[in-house]
């Protein structure tokens, strides 16, 4: 045991000891980085068990301990003079910890990071420590500084290669403190090694790998003149052996790289052959604008008239117009009345209602190679479901006043927003359509309680109800073929785009040129893209798996996706309702009374059985707004405002909720929960073992 001990630590061979664990150093790193994307390809969610990720830290911190003791073994007997023992220790310690001192003084500056002034301070005490040793060798001045350049060419492509993956970096990507206190002199560098092209990366991590070698070898040549024998001998078999194992996985790596990447364009030739059109930019522009042609004037005037109706906007309507489920509060009838005169005045809605007679057209975007399309900026899509909430609040008001042909108006322009946001390809645009036909359908439920449709217009309405249902099943497969583009196009930008030449707060490498050394994450970035496009040849957004798909890349998008099978298949529950009481309604104008029962209401997307009807007693629950509060509202003086609107919930005790029971007719889905909670919805208070009850319902009330 003690033999093998002394072989192990290399006791009778300290040089060559010293020169396997700096060799082990660089290799180990190598293989650690494998490990990671290895496991990442097989099973990503081994990195998730405490147990895995304990073992690896084990090991790692194993290796670590291991060359640090053949490392400090080695300086010991190179540098360890008792004559200047405590001068030696001691004079380095204390202006260790004066640089510490700087340090802190500067990092309270704000210019440094505190973890660059710590690696800097001990960087100091070590050439104070090894001075005498220092001077007299041009090869340890020269080894240091190779190792530092290399410390700092690696650490610099580590930190700008992360860079756009920090949260928050895909939509303007932002070098913030954490890449200034970690590098010294990033624009310098930046800029100087041109990171952003492929040539800069290319030869800046070149010239690391350079540096690194130049740094290997002076040490090795420093050990060889220790151990008197030749540099040739320092390269024992155990040496040789790791250099070979390291060079024969780099091979494997490569070869499944491009074994995988010829897997990924088959399976993007598949994906092109599913949607019958190519997977590129140029096809996702033809058919956002589908011949319209884009108006930006437009759309700044929509900014600048929003902005011009929230400044004059009231305190409390402010508080109805955020709230949708708040749109039908019970209210004072004075400030009720208040309320609607200030609304139905404000010259910033009324301009608005002026420009939105007709089509809307389109934003101007950018759909080039070099963009990352999932950063398009789209702030139109925030104003329409602003101004589909203010057709709400219009309509409730044209309602109590009899004027159907505002109703009517205001109809048209909810279908204007929600024709206009299913033009778009990003799926966040499905959604948001999705919500402000919700907002139609609820302004329905209060139309058929007015009565003031004609059995025309309702047929008509249900008619229309049909459509959409249809429309909303072609569009699935629109919206996966523009998320296919979308998604596949951050890779592709990530490869090719991340950084920018002419700005370095731009932050990031081209990682493209950097595949060949790093044959692991190349083999990982393929893996990932074949499954992305294996994942989305799919025709409806219910056919995508609801489990692990196994490419870790794929099961972060998916989630996102996902929404889109419950809340088409909610809109599609709500359409029903209403044409089952649109149904009801024309019953009861045939025969004077609404029907005890409907025996061919439409099915339920949910249960795939028919929806359920009732008529009789019906639950529900009303925002009562408390007076005593709103008034307090309305004498504050000065309050806050926040990017031109009031703040929101300025006042959480303003509505309070209250279950009443009323006469009516209702027809109601189970929900995606697929439980029949007799058509009531509610969801409980953080904290409590109440259940959630996820019903959809419409009510008629009977006078």
């Amino acid at each position: 045991m003690k033999h093998i001990l002394r072989k192990i630590f290399f006791w009778d061979e300290p040089a060559q000891g010293a020169f396997f664990g700096l060799t082990l150093l660089p290799v180990a790193v190598w293989f650690a980085f494998s490990v990671f994307c290895g496991i990442l390809v097989v099973n990503y969610a081994l990195l998730a068990k405490p147990s895995v990720i304990a073992f690896l830290m084990i090991v790692a911190y194993a290796i670590l301990g291991y060359v640090l003791i053949l490392e400090l073994r080695m300086q010991i007997l190179l540098r360890w003079k008792p004559t200047f023992r405590w001068k030696r220790i001691w004079i380095p310690l204390a202006l260790f910890a004066l640089s510490l001192l700087y340090g802190e003084v500067v990092c309270f500056q704000g210019n440094m990071h505190w973890l660059l002034v710590m690696c800097g301070a001990l960087v100091l005490g070590c050439l104070l420590w090894d001075f005498r040793f220092f001077a007299v060798s041009w090869k340890n001045l020269a080894g240091a500084l190779a190792w530092m350049g290399a410390l700092l060419v690696f650490w610099t492509t580590f930190a700008f290669a992360y860079e756009p993956f920090r949260s928050g970096s895909m939509c303007k990507l932002s070098t913030t403190m954490w890449i200034m206190g970690i590098i010294p002199f990033y624009e310098e560098i930046y800029r100087g090694f041109r990171l952003s092209t492929a040539a800069g990366s290319f030869c800046f991590l070149l010239f690391g790998n350079l540096l690194l070698l130049a740094g290997y070898l002076l040490f090795a040549s420093l050990l060889a003149d220790y151990a008197k024998i030749s540099l040739r001998k320092l390269f024992i078999r155990k040496i040789r052996c790791v250099w070979g194992i390291a060079a024969g996985s780099y091979v494997v790596f490569l070869a499944l790289a491009l074994w995988e990447t010829a897997s990924y364009h088959r399976a993007i030739k598949e994906l092109e052959a599913h949607f019958c059109h190519p997977l590129t930019s140029a096809e996702l522009e033809r058919q956002f604008y589908e011949g319209r042609s884009a108006n930006p004037a437009f759309w700044e005037q929509i900014e600048a008239t929003l902005k011009e109706y929230h400044d004059s906007q009231d305190e409390l309507e402010d508080e109805l117009f955020y709230h949708t489920d708040t749109t039908d509060a019970v209210l004072p009838e004075s400030i009720h009345a208040s309320i609607k005169k200030h609304f139905l005045a404000n010259p910033g809605r009324l301009k608005l209602e002026q420009m939105l007679t007709g089509p809307i057209p389109p934003p101007k975007r950018n759909h080039a190679d070099d963009q990352l399309l999932n950063a398009m900026s789209s702030p139109n899509l925030s104003n329409v479901r602003e101004l589909a909430q203010q057709e709400l609040l219009r309509i409730i008001y044209a309602l109590e006043d009899g004027e159907f042909n505002v109703v009517s108006a205001s109809l048209e322009r909810m279908d204007a927003y929600r024709e206009y946001l299913w033009k778009d390809h990003i799926c966040y645009s499905f959604l948001m359509g999705i919500a402000v036909e919700s907002h139609r359908l609820k302004a329905m439920e209060k139309i058929l309680a007015s009565g003031l449709p004609p059995d025309e217009w309702l047929t008509a309405q249900a008619a229309r109800l049909v459509e959409v249902e249809r429309q909303t099943d072609l569009l699935e497969e629109h919206y996966l073929f523009g998320e296919s583009v979308i998604d596949l196009n951050i890779f592709h930008w990530l490869a090719h785009y991340a950084g920018n030449d002419t700005c370095p707060c731009l932050a990031g490498l081209h990682f493209c040129s950097l595949r060949f050394y790093f044959p692991q994450g190349w083999w990982l970035a393929a893996n990932e893209l074949k499954g992305m496009a294996k994942t989305l040849r799919v025709r409806h957004f219910s056919e995508l798996p609801t489990s692990r798909t196994g490419y870790y890349g794929v099961d972060l998008l998916l989630p996102a996706l996902s929404k889109g099978t419950v809340k088409k298949q909610s809109l599609i529950a709500s359409s029903r309702v209403i044409r089952g009481l649109i149904q009801a309604e024309l019953h009861k104008r045939r025969t004077g009374e609404y029907p005890d029962s409907i025996d061919d209401l439409p099915q339920d997307p949910f249960s795939r059985q028919t929806l359920k009807y009732r008529k009789g007693t019906c639950e529900v629950v009303q925002k009562i707004c408390q007076e005593e509060v709103a008034k307090e509202i309305y004498q504050e003086k000065g309050k806050e405002k926040k990017n031109g609107a009031y703040c929101l919930y300025a006042s959480p005790s303003l509505f309070v909720s209250q279950k009443r029971t009323l006469q009516a007719v209702q027809i109601w889905s189970v929900g995606p929960d697929g439980i029949d909670d007799g058509g009531i919805a509610h969801k409980p208070e953080y904290g409590s073992s109440e259940k959630k009850k996820d019903d959809i319902r419409f009510i008629i009330p009977i006078p």
